[in-house]
């Protein structure tokens, strides 16, 4: 395999140049409203509407994902990325009228909050669908790994731009950028091929009795409990996350031992920021090798830098090798959950049928998420009650089990791939 080659090739493929740009332009604006709409709520009824606000997206995650997911399982997939786009940046600027209007109705907000996640949700199950039906087998690990890239790098200077927009035109300018993005989006998505809206394998003749629906609704879920491939790799996700979801938690902690303030924990996360894009470059190089391989070594890797960290709070180090042992963990936190990711989705997408992928992606997207909350409430709860090097240690050694656990099903993974097709099918359990 040559490494930038693959990548070259990922990239100006005519399928995927416009997802990853709309991609990138649709993250950048997401961010943006994030803290657009944080601000708002925060300034029209305090703290607890923020913290509302951050409970309610991802519980809708975890709650819409399976319907989402049966959508762009039963509907053309490019349609639904384009009509989602559209109708997410009307929202956009109604919520940009409202705040120049300064209408301070929470439960109108709460609404169009609903509405934004669920149109995101339809949109992010349509594409995480058509990324492996853009490029060949060969090149589907470093598209993978480029939509990672991107989504690190706007996670990096989004809240910069949201910054200066709502500095120089108040919060309706969050939401504004975030509607003229969603309509480049929009844009970029109609150049993508025709043949997305086509559904391989769908089932047309579709039961109306309740239980039949169900089962259809819920059959990501049941694919992911069902098949032990599916199973192991999405476990090593969520394991993952977990970590992930701690860190948000403990980075505030951190900068406060450090003595370094709010600013520190903008520093600590340009850290893991810089380490993330490194890693899925590392991961996308191991992967190319050995998908299983660099799976392990992304989420064991992970789970030491965790327990690296807890030694800057556990003994009485200089304050300046205290900074090195933090900056030095979190940097490498970044790097090993990246070295994973893209590999652990590749090897979803490599067990998944066409038919069920939408289904499939949604219930593997819900279960991390799950596993990000998870962790940021243990986090959150051991740190209050007992102390930050305590809950490095726990964090850790829950995610080395819960890895230790599930290596043998990643290792039979890898020992018997299948192969899947340009359209991304695979029949291998």
């Amino acid at each position: 395999m040559n490494f930038f080659k693959d990548f070259k090739i990922a990239f100006f493929s005519p399928g995927s140049r416009p997802l990853l740009i709309a991609s990138f332009l649709s993250n950048i604006g997401d961010w943006i409203y994030f803290v657009g709409m944080s601000a708002l709520l925060y300034n029209t009824a305090g703290a607890l509407a923020m913290t509302a606000f951050i409970i309610i997206r991802q519980c809708m995650y975890i709650v819409f994902s399976p319907f989402t997911g049966y959508i762009a399982d039963r509907f053309p997939r490019k349609s639904l990325m384009l009509i989602t786009d559209l109708l997410n940046g009307i929202l956009m600027f109604i919520l940009s009228f409202l705040s120049i209007q300064q209408i301070n109705s929470i439960s109108l907000y709460i609404t169009l909050i609903l509405l934004v996640v669920i149109f995101g949700l339809i949109n992010r199950s349509a594409r995480l669908v058509v990324i492996p039906k853009l490029v060949e087998k060969e090149f589907l690990l470093s598209l993978n790994a480029l939509t990672n890239i991107i989504g690190t790098t706007s996670l990096t200077i989004a809240p910069v731009i949201a910054g200066l927009a709502m500095k120089m035109g108040g919060v309706s300018w969050a939401f504004l950028i975030n509607g003229i993005s969603f309509l480049l989006s929009l844009l970029c998505s109609l150049a993508l091929p025709s043949s997305l809206n086509k559904i391989e394998g769908a089932k047309k003749d579709m039961a109306n009795s309740y239980t039949t629906k169900f089962r259809e609704i819920t059959e990501g879920l049941s694919f992911v409990i069902r098949v032990s491939k599916a199973r192991s790799i999405t476990f090593f996700l969520i394991t993952s996350h977990l970590v992930v979801g701690a860190t948000w938690v403990f980075i505030p902690e951190l900068s406060k031992l450090l003595q370094q303030g709010d600013a520190g924990i903008g520093y600590l996360n340009s850290a893991v920021g810089a380490g993330s894009i490194l890693g899925v470059f590392i991961g996308a190089w191991i992967g190319s090798k050995r998908l299983g391989t660099s799976a392990i070594i992304g989420v064991i890797g992970l789970s030491l830098s965790v327990l690296l960290c807890s030694i800057s709070s556990t003994y009485s180090f200089s304050l300046l090798i205290a900074t090195l042992v933090v900056y030095g963990s979190v940097t490498l936190m970044g790097i090993f959950a990246n070295i994973a990711d893209a590999p652990l989705w590749t090897m979803i997408q490599q067990v998944t049928n066409d038919s069920n992928a939408g289904r499939v992606y949604s219930a593997v997207d819900a279960l991390t998420v799950g596993g990000m909350a998870l962790g940021s409430f243990l986090a959150g709860w051991i740190i209050s009650h007992l102390s930050l090097s305590f809950t490095l240690v726990v964090i850790s050694i829950i995610s080395l089990i819960m890895t230790g656990i599930f290596i043998p099903g990643i290792v039979r993974s890898t020992q018997k791939e299948k192969s899947i097709s340009p359209s991304g099918e695979s029949y291998g359990k």
